[in-house]
């Protein structure tokens, strides 16, 4: 599995449960080298997955657009026996109010470094069509 690294990026949205399924909201914000770099890859892996499944499909993007300019990645948080499987680290300078604090109690403009890993692509059907999407999974999140 490949790993990419966000760096210096904010949670305003926090945690999102949907079906059954936990996803941490991560801002990539325009101009910014490192999560740029994050958005093109992402959006390459993603079509590079789908040519694989030899089918076209609809694309439902990890990454949505914001109407600032902005993007937004959903990343996915592995769940094991009912906790988040996530690393969760803390900066030497990390404030106080967040030290020690899991994933969910983070206030939205508290400052991380996200690590998270690129799985396989899958089939799913959306809106009565069949869509694609690529997996990828929360592995570190590091508190600054």
């Amino acid at each position: 599995m490949n790993y990419l690294l966000i760096e210096n990026t904010t949670i305003p949205y926090g945690i999102e449960k949907s079906g059954g399924v936990i996803y941490l909201k991560v801002l990539l914000m325009d101009g910014n080298t490192n999560h740029n770099f994050i958005k093109e890859r992402l959006e390459y892996l993603e079509n590079q997955e789908m040519r694989k499944m030899g089918e076209t499909l609809e694309m439902i993007s990890n990454v949505r657009s914001l109407k600032d300019g902005n993007s937004l990645l959903r990343i996915r948080i592995l769940n094991f026996k009912g906790r988040n499987n996530i690393k969760m680290k803390y900066d030497k300078n990390c404030e106080k109010e967040n030290y020690l604090k899991d994933i969910e109690e983070l206030s939205y403009d508290c400052i991380v470094n996200v690590r998270f890993k690129i799985g396989k692509g899958y089939k799913f059907i959306a809106n009565q069509k069949p869509s694609f999407g690529l997996n990828i999974y929360v592995d570190e999140v590091t508190v600054k």
